[in-house]
């Protein structure tokens, strides 16, 4: 289940060092889209890339936001990813996984009974003379102490531990199954590790669920929802390739041949992502 958080964690070094090449202009409508998306499309952090919805959105004229936008989206240096006619944020996406996990973590601190309460403590001597009875010869014979009744023990709770991906490829054999682990971890870390509007208990029963859908076949190509963990991908390679770019590049030309094939291979490996994502 998704839940939206309503707040976020700001960096302003970050922010400083991202923005310094903008006007102060295409600085002010870049923070406003950005909580936009936060405050509206915070599922994907993304928005759709319309001059004329955004600008409605920031309450601007379309030219005001189709030059703030040249700036955002500057090549070799873009604060944003364009991906399938959408404007996507890895900065909000990483803090929403952040979010989740933070709120897995106490959730699951929850379920345990959280913290146990401190026994009462006699401050001084006199409180306890006061509070501990005197005894006396007249006193009256102390009653039997009743017997206690055995209870019978608690069973213990199963406490859900994320696998890892070896551990996912490894079960994956057992059955019978091709799976990628990694593709499976990075599935439901972006969810949360929920299924539905519940919280995963048994990974390796879902990996049986993952084996059952994908031994189906099917005659009509069903178009699946739009993943997060490709847009995180993607992100990532994004970023790689600028990084190798800027460090790398003299002239418009990578002139070291291991890195130039390292710089292809990456751009390769986004289109065939990009690919995926249209279909």
């Amino acid at each position: 289940m998704f839940i939206k958080a309503p707040s976020i964690q700001w960096y302003p070094d970050k922010w400083l060092a991202d923005t310094k090449r903008l006007s102060w202009k295409a600085k002010g409508l870049y923070g406003d889209l950005l909580n936009i998306i936060w405050m509206q499309f915070q599922d994907t952090c993304s928005i759709p890339d319309d001059v004329d919805f955004i600008a409605s959105e920031l309450g601007c004229t379309v030219q005001e936001w189709a030059e703030a936008r040249a700036e955002v989206m500057l090549e070799h240096r873009p604060l944003m990813e364009l991906i399938t006619n959408r404007l996507f944020s890895t900065g909000l996406w990483k803090e929403r996984v952040k979010q989740a996990e933070r709120r897995e973590r106490l959730a699951a601190n929850g379920r345990k009974g959280g913290r146990p309460k401190k026994p009462k403590v006699i401050k001084n001597k006199a409180e306890k003379r006061l509070s501990s009875p005197t005894p006396s010869s007249s006193s009256s014979p102390t009653p039997k102490e009743e017997k206690s009744v055995p209870t019978a023990p608690r069973a213990p709770q199963h406490r859900f531990e994320k696998p890892t991906p070896e551990q996912v490829t490894k079960y994956g054999k057992q059955i019978g199954f091709e799976l990628d682990g990694q593709t499976f971890v990075d599935f439901y870390e972006a969810k949360g590790w929920m299924i539905g509007k519940n919280a995963m208990k048994n990974w390796q029963a879902a990996v049986r669920i993952w084996k059952k859908r994908d031994g189906v076949p099917t005659t009509t190509p069903v178009r699946q929802p739009f993943p997060g963990e490709i847009i995180k991908l993607l992100a990532e390679l994004r970023s790689q390739k600028e990084r190798i770019w800027n460090g790398q590049s003299f002239n418009g030309v990578i002139e070291n041949p291991k890195v130039r094939e390292e710089y292809v291979a990456i751009k390769k490996r986004i289109k065939e992502l990009e690919s995926q994502v249209r279909e």
